[in-house]
């Protein structure tokens, strides 16, 4: 089982990956693991403002770049390999998330440009899924910044529940 993570926004992420995965390919008749956890935090305004202006579209191009030669079967078929998307949240970026239509905004950026791709693929050997977003530690925060992320914490599951009735997302 192999494991790396990434934001995408470097140019040649997906040959470096693939030339990975083309090791992995030299033994068939053995069966990998691989884990890629990407590191994006959301929507432009968050992702850029704690990972610097343009990482987000840089991303984007190469994740698109990436679905691509996976659908033209550029993966080893002894390669099972997982996407986790991880989002980190600072003080200042989980509070943008301030009311339901902004998380809803949230996940479905990580749905429309990352879930539904792969999904659509429908690779048994590729496989998505989305992380809870963590806050960046150490981190100092106050009584009040606490108060606010478990207000996130709590619409995020009270979307949930209404996720299921309503199919939001």
């Amino acid at each position: 089982t192999g494991f790396s993570s990434t934001n995408f926004s470097y140019p040649t992420w997906t040959d470096q990956f693939f030339g990975l995965m083309d090791c992995f390919g030299a033994y068939p008749y053995r069966d990998f693991s691989y884990c890629m956890q990407l590191s994006v935090d959301g929507p432009e305004y968050i992702n850029d403002a704690g990972r610097g202006a343009g990482v987000t579209k840089r991303c984007l191009e190469n994740f698109k770049k990436a679905v691509e030669l996976l659908r033209n079967g550029r993966l080893p078929k002894n390669v099972n390999l997982t996407f986790t998307l991880k989002g980190t949240l600072d003080n200042a970026s989980f509070q943008e998330l301030c009311d339901k239509t902004k998380i809803i905004e949230y996940y479905k950026f990580y749905e429309d440009n990352f879930i539904r791709p792969i999904r659509e693929l429908n690779l048994d050997n590729v496989n998505i899924t989305l992380g809870i977003p963590n806050t960046a530690v150490p981190s100092p925060v106050t009584v009040e910044e606490g108060k606010k992320f478990a207000q996130l914490v709590k619409m995020c599951r009270e979307l949930e529940e209404e996720n299921r009735q309503h199919k939001i997302f």
